[in-house]
């Protein structure tokens, strides 16, 4: 009894942790922007399934910046890592990610 109850809790632990990573294609956005110029600051990320990532920043609802870039994504350890100009930019964790949410945290430059 004991065994099947350590197997139950088993499975639902590796069932709770599984990321769907075709979430993570498409645009996100963060749910709070810091906006010092007040200005309505607001962001959108694009991931392509190619390794292409797009950043692009707005202000007043008017795109100033945009940025090509490449990540890497390893599943294995659920790891995101961006790249800038062949550079490693920073690397993530993937806390969580399904349709609505998309959680990171920074582990590396």
């Amino acid at each position: 009894m004991k065994s099947k109850i350590l197997l139950f809790l088993l499975l639902l632990i590796s069932c709770s942790s599984n990321v769907n990573y075709n979430n993570l294609y498409g645009s996100w956005r963060l749910r709070d922007v810091l906006d010092v110029s007040n200005q309505n600051a607001s962001d959108k990320t694009t991931f392509y399934k190619n390794g292409t990532v797009i950043f692009e920043i707005f202000s007043n609802k008017k795109l100033v910046t945009k940025i090509n870039s490449k990540y890497i994504l390893n599943k294995g350890n659920k790891n995101l890592t961006i790249y800038y100009n062949n550079n490693i930019l920073v690397t993530y964790k993937i806390e969580k990610l399904n349709e609505t949410e998309f959680d990171l945290i920074v582990t590396g430059k």
